[in-house]
């Protein structure tokens, strides 16, 4: 079955847009075909007060008119080079627009771009993975052009066995499956958090051989037949999980990082940003898979 059977791809009309369709390629991978809706958001320009009155009939309209939209529907066709694509333009604010038009279409998958350099701070993609419930991926700019080496962080809770299983399927469905590398950043309390003759050595090597014994039976949740897969456990000594997961991406250079979040409500997209938002904050430089259920 498909990966995810219903996708957006979310293009602006830069060099971004190449990247977001190699990596789509991806997850096109599977049967049946996922259906693939392609949107482009035209910012809703306005010309300020002043502006108005006696000339407003000098100046054109700086709206979508009939004319652009036709243009810029003709633009995307022809990066696409899909003749039966589904392919829309809307004027309006990026982030509200793409996550109506993903409800409205009850779309499992949002791919968008990640600039190193955003001119609105990467306020768009926050908003968007704060309001969706659907799974995002963010492609960075210039990113590996063969997806022969998946990352997948886990902490042992069904979210992040969300993402494991996504993982595990996207690699499957590729004529040649990517290796996968499952990595864990654990806590290890201080001695005064416990208060007990035990120096917090000790602790921390208490707690990865804890750790070590559970990796065996989880991945027996999985079916990893026919796929290479390794393990990397590092100790949360930042403080900071999601520094800790940027660097183990820097380490093993993956084409593709998974990582699994909570569901969809108030209370858990505050949650979100402790360690997924914080990761994206920092990365510029792999793909990014958030799962969500």
């Amino acid at each position: 079955m498909s990966i995810f059977p219903k996708i957006l791809v979310g293009l602006d009309l830069t060099d971004m847009d190449q990247s977001l369709l190699d990596y789509l390629d991806f997850f096109k991978a599977g049967s049946p075909p996922p259906t693939v809706h392609y949107l482009h958001v035209s910012y809703a320009m306005q010309l300020p007060t002043m502006v108005g009155g006696r000339y407003t009939r000098e100046m054109p309209d700086p709206g979508l008119n009939d004319q652009l939209k036709a243009e810029l529907l003709a633009e995307l066709q022809n990066r696409i080079g899909e003749e039966e694509a589904v392919v829309s333009v809307i004027e309006g604010t990026i982030s509200r627009q793409m996550l109506d038009y993903m409800e409205r279409k009850q779309l499992n998958l949002a791919i968008v771009g990640k600039k190193k350099v955003s001119l609105g701070s990467g306020v768009a993609a926050k908003r968007l993975l704060r309001g969706t419930h659907a799974s995002v991926l963010f492609v960075t700019e210039d990113p590996p052009k063969t997806l022969d080496h998946i990352m997948v962080a886990v902490d042992f809770t069904p979210y992040s066995e969300h993402g494991m299983r996504k993982a595990l399927a996207l690699a499957k469905a590729q004529p040649t499956p990517p290796r996968i590398t499952m990595v864990n950043v654990y806590d290890v309390p201080t001695d005064q958090a416990f208060r007990i003759s035990r120096t917090e050595g000790q602790y921390a090597r208490i707690i990865r051989e804890n750790v070590e014994s559970i990796v065996p039976e989880y991945l027996a949740r999985f079916d990893t037949d026919g796929l290479e897969l390794g393990v990397r456990l590092q100790e949360n000594t930042h403080y900071n999980a999601a520094k800790h997961l940027y660097e183990l991406a820097g380490e093993v250079s993956p084409s593709l990082v998974v990582m699994g979040a909570r569901g969809h409500s108030t209370l858990t997209a505050l949650l979100l940003g402790s360690v997924t938002e914080r990761f994206l904050s920092y990365n510029t430089r792999f793909p990014t898979l958030i799962v969500r259920e």
